[in-house]
């Protein structure tokens, strides 16, 4: 007679953990909702700009963000074959002096990418860039057509939450020819950070391209 509550309580137990289980096996939606989206964003310092969203195909969207104090960004999300990937674009404001990379200024965009691709752990992705160091400007020899100034700056991105890259450039305008050479009166700078489920998906986006 005592063995059916015994039983019983096995079997609920058991029920429980299949649930919790299954709960924590279960992925977010992607890409992410615009209100998770502005949430994540709102949190940092970033609003979305209503006329800055756009979609092209079912799965994929661009958010423009906007903020008084932080780099213009858009973020775009993209499902292909049931795999995540993730851009995002931040525009630094135009500077009357060459501007020096440091990941600290682009803390907010990289953690917006944290929030949002569902991959990383808070900080996570951060702390890994922070540890590879500042990464050397690439090697321009030989390149053409390139602008006045143009530096860029390249980090690989090889980690279990994604596969990708944070990659840093800058270039001046307006500028002043002379005797003495050229003088470059303004600049600008991009940082982009660009996240794929793993390397042989990148690669077959390429193929497919």
């Amino acid at each position: 007679m005592t063995s059916v509550p015994h039983r019983r309580i096995i079997c609920i137990c058991l029920l429980l953990i299949l649930l919790f289980l299954t709960g924590c096996g279960a992925s977010k939606a992607y890409p992410p909702s615009e209100e998770t989206v502005r949430s994540a964003a709102e949190q940092l310092g970033w609003t979305i700009d209503p006329e800055g969203t756009q979609s092209w195909v079912e799965g994929q969207i661009l958010y423009t963000l906007v903020s008084d104090d932080l780099p213009k960004t858009t973020i775009s999300f993209a499902l292909a074959d049931g795999r995540r990937m993730v851009t995002l674009h931040s525009f630094g404001g135009k500077t009357s002096e060459k501007p020096e990379f440091a990941w600290e200024y682009w803390k907010a965009a990289i953690s917006l990418v944290e929030d949002l691709y569902d991959g990383f752990s808070q900080g996570e992705l951060y702390e890994y860039l922070c540890q590879q160091g500042i990464p050397a400007p690439l090697d321009l020899t030989g390149a053409i057509n390139v602008p006045a100034g143009y530096e860029r700056r390249r980090r690989d991105i090889d980690c279990p939450g994604g596969f990708g890259w944070a990659s840093w450039s800058t270039q001046g305008a307006n500028i002043e020819y002379g005797f003495g050479g050229r003088r470059i009166h303004e600049w600008s700078e991009q940082f982009t950070v660009s996240l794929y489920e793993s390397k042989e998906f990148f690669e077959s986006t390429r193929q497919k391209s």
